[in-house]
C-alpha cells in the first residue's frame, strides 16, 4: 500500500528536481504569498480515468514529470481505461496557477505529498498494480 507508494516515489527524484526548478519560476513571478511557506503539506489533486474504482478493478498510476500536466498520458488513458482506474498525479502544484508555498517544496517532501495524496485517494490499504512515471532529464 502507502509503504510500497512511499518508496517507489523516492526513486523519483528528477521529477522533485525538475519541481525546484518550476518553483524558482513561479517564485520569481510572484507566484505566492511568504505566509504560505508556513502551512502544511497539501493533497495534490489527481485527475481519474478509466474503470469506476471498485474493490476488484486494478489500479494504474500515472505521474508526469515537469513540464507536463495529466494531458501528457492522453494516449496511455485511451489505451487502458477499459481494463483500470487510472490516477494521474503531476508534480505538486503544477496543474495550479499559483505556488500554495513560497518556495515550492524539497526532495523529502514532494514524494511525501504523492505518498499521502494516493493514499487518500485509494485508502492505505489499496494495491497500486501499475506505477507509471516520466521526466524530461531535470537533473
Amino acid at each position: 500500500g502507502a509503504e510500497v507508494a512511499m518508496r517507489t516515489l523516492a526513486l523519483l527524484g528528477s521529477a522533485v528536481a525538475a519541481f525546484a526548478a518550476v518553483a524558482f519560476a513561479v517564485y520569481w513571478s510572484g507566484g505566492s504569498s511568504p505566509e504560505s511557506d508556513t502551512l502544511p503539506l497539501p493533497l495534490l489533486e489527481p485527475k481519474v480515468f478509466g474503470r469506476p474504482l471498485t474493490p476488484d478493478v486494478r489500479v494504474m498510476v500515472l505521474i508526469a514529470g515537469y513540464p507536463d500536466t495529466h494531458e501528457v498520458w492522453a494516449h496511455q488513458v485511451r489505451a487502458f481505461a477499459d481494463e483500470y482506474h487510472i490516477v494521474s498525479l503531476t508534480t505538486p502544484d503544477y496543474d495550479r496557477a499559483s505556488l500554495r508555498r513560497r518556495w515550492g517544496y524539497n526532495f523529502t517532501e514532494v514524494p511525501e505529498m504523492m505518498a499521502r495524496s494516493l493514499e487518500a485517494y485509494l485508502g492505505p490499504a489499496r494495491r497500486i498494480d501499475v506505477m507509471i512515471t516520466h521526466d524530461w532529464g531535470a537533473i
